[in-house]
């Protein structure tokens, strides 16, 4: 007969089913790690020639800063003297510790919203991390780590962040020739956006390491407890044909 104490004692010898992935777990600390670096130390965007800032990182927009504008002014020669006239402007993005030529309001909104992105997606990846250690057994939580939930948005936040990266380039492009500079700029991409594009990879591997991952059958403790209790092996027949009070009758055909 089934005895809820057995169970007690036999579930530590027949555990659940622990449903886990290291391999999409190491994917996923890999995801976080570069994605925190990127934030952090890396530069993302490059400013070739003129007196604009040369970089612009993610770390430069952690706070909120103010904004001024100072006039350029251009020098010729008229009847013997010297003429000035102003030739445009540049507007600076004053924070705590620099100030930022060239960044209009536009630019510093965009890599606002970066840093959001960059932490959300973190917290995904975070997320897809905790769930392939410990191997959940709630039902609503094995779905999302079965169906790669938390990846697949990391996915997602990456693909939204290079295309921001994309309209930073061209608001700077814009801010420049609003601004009258008369120097030949180029705008590259840095370090930070190839680091946050092989993040997105990373967290690709994950997905698929998740979808593709054979689910695990689960065996029902308490059915092995009531087999092997209800079934002893053969000495359960021997005993009970012992202790019959009469042995059947012959057999006669």
């Amino acid at each position: 007969m089934y005895s809820p104490a057995c169970y007690s004692r036999r579930r530590w010898t027949y555990p659940k089913d622990e449903d886990r992935n290291f391999v999409a777990a190491f994917f996923h600390l890999i995801t976080v790690v570069l994605i925190c670096t990127s934030l952090v130390q890396l530069k993302w965007f490059r400013l070739w020639g003129g007196h604009c800032v040369a970089h612009l990182s993610t770390n430069q927009f952690f706070g909120f800063g103010e904004f001024y504008a100072t006039t350029q002014s251009q020098y010729h020669l008229r009847n013997g003297g010297l003429i000035t006239s102003p030739s445009g402007y540049v507007i600076h993005y004053n924070t705590s510790t620099e100030s930022l030529a060239c960044v209009t309001p536009d630019v510093a909104n965009l890599m606002h919203i970066l840093i959001i992105l960059a932490v959300l997606s973190m917290f995904s990846s975070s997320v897809g991390f905790c769930l392939d250690m410990v191997g959940p057994t709630r039902h609503y939580l094995k779905l999302l780590r079965r169906n790669a939930v938390p990846s697949i948005t990391t996915v997602l936040l990456v693909i939204t962040m290079v295309g921001t990266s994309y309209f930073v380039t061209k608001s700077l492009e814009v801010s420049l020739y609003e601004m009258k500079i008369q120097s030949d700029m180029q705008i590259t991409y840095d370090y930070g956006c190839y680091v946050v594009t092989a993040a997105g990879s990373f967290s690709i591997l994950a997905t698929a390491c998740n979808l593709l991952q054979s689910p695990v059958m689960v065996e029902d403790p308490q059915r092995h407890a009531r087999l092997v209790e209800d079934w002893d092996g053969p000495e359960t027949f021997s005993v009970g044909m012992r202790n019959m009070p009469h042995p059947p009758p012959p057999y006669t055909p």
